[in-house]
């Protein structure tokens, strides 16, 4: 894709990747975790300002004091353009 932003949660290996125009940013395991493909229903935050996301995830409606997943993700290639988030 161009001029988007996307988060991916792979079942297959439970882990969570950044994307932006359909090149992965940064990746990571998740350790300990319930499996995503589990069956249940899934809760997610994104918090980002602009160089820095801060991925949150819960089986709870509760926003997690501490982000899950944490990493850099400089967006500025995308500024004044239209762009989608997904």
């Amino acid at each position: 894709c161009t001029n988007c932003v996307g988060i991916q949660f792979s079942a297959s290996n439970n882990s969570v990747s950044y994307w932006i125009n359909g090149v992965v940013q940064s990746s990571s395991s998740v350790q300990g975790q319930d499996r995503f493909d589990n069956g249940k229903i899934w809760y997610v935050w994104i918090d980002h300002n602009g160089v820095n996301a801060a991925l949150r995830y819960s089986l709870g409606d509760s926003k997690p004091t501490y982000p899950t997943y944490y990493s850099r993700l400089n967006t500025a290639s995308l500024n004044n353009l239209n762009v989608y988030f997904g």
